[in-house]
């Protein structure tokens, strides 16, 4: 941050579209919709705002860091449900005088506001220097990465021939990041891609099945419940996909099978995909 400071005072443009220098506090009423278009153009980036800077002026004026405690609460209730993340606040001493820092974290955009004198919710966009509401084209792009693919791991997998003489798969993966809201994944619209060196073939979500997984020692998965005909996540956990992959005429033993799983998410654009390759165990 003294970089910052020290870059303003000797002329060096600092504003650029994730930092914000403000000379004093600014007034609630106008802030909100500032902050909110931002935070939407930003596309999940971090945003800075720097209180007490003038960056026309190459000036340090200062701003009083106790002031935050009421300016906050009274932008953040003119957003609707979900406002920018106020991750950080630096109180940052430069000649005697006090810089107010203030990190915004956006991951959750669209950030939607109401304006006292007009009631309907708007989305905001920060252009160049000015804010207006959000173009079509803008929305989708926050909506598109609002939908970014869920990381999965798969941590075990295997092969079996089972007493029809039928190829069967088994594997289990973890999603290890943290969920906002629940997923869904339904099995009837699952599919597999099944592959060797020499041949490939798919299979439909009659050949798949879904379920928590469940450890030897019967320890219950909390976050991973079975709905019948789909799986819900509420967050952390594991799942169990139990495959029909083919029957044994159909394979050939002594190259490697691999298996590219797409499970589809209620509401959500990107699947959750595994892709793994394994060698035969007779069992």
């Amino acid at each position: 941050m003294l970089d910052l400071v020290g870059a303003v005072k000797s002329g060096t443009k600092v504003e650029d579209s994730l930092v914000e220098l403000k000379t004093e506090w600014p007034a609630p009423e106008g802030a909100f919709r500032q902050l909110a278009g931002h935070a939407n153009a930003a596309r999940g980036d971090n945003i800075l705002w720097v209180i007490g800077i003038n960056e026309k002026d190459r000036s340090v004026p200062g701003a009083n860091g106790e002031e935050l405690s009421l300016w906050w609460p009274q932008v953040q209730k003119r957003f609707e449900s979900t406002s920018p993340d106020l991750i950080r606040h630096l109180n940052v001493q430069f000649e005697g005088v006090s810089a107010q820092a203030l990190l915004f974290g956006t991951d959750r955009a669209p950030y939607v506001v109401h304006a006292s004198v007009k009631p309907e919710a708007e989305v905001p966009w920060r252009d160049g220097t000015r804010t207006r509401s959000a173009k079509r084209h803008e929305l989708l792009s926050l909506l598109e990465a609002s939908t970014k693919a869920i990381a999965t791991e798969i941590i075990s997998g295997r092969l079996h021939y089972g007493p029809d003489d039928a190829l069967s798969g088994t594997l289990t993966f973890i999603i290890s990041e943290t969920l906002e809201q629940r997923i869904v994944v339904p099995v009837r619209r699952c599919g597999c891609t099944v592959r060797q060196a020499t041949k490939q073939w798919e299979l439909d979500h009659s050949n798949i099945a879904l379920r928590p997984y469940v450890h030897m020692a019967r320890v219950p998965n909390p976050t991973v419940t079975h709905l019948g005909e789909a799986v819900a996540i509420d967050g952390t956990g594991l799942v169990t996909v139990n495959l029909r992959l083919a029957t044994a005429s159909q394979m050939i033993e002594e190259e490697p099978i691999e298996i590219d799983l797409i499970l589809p998410i209620l509401h959500l654009q990107d699947p959750l995909r595994n892709v793994c390759a394994m060698r035969f165990e007779m069992c």
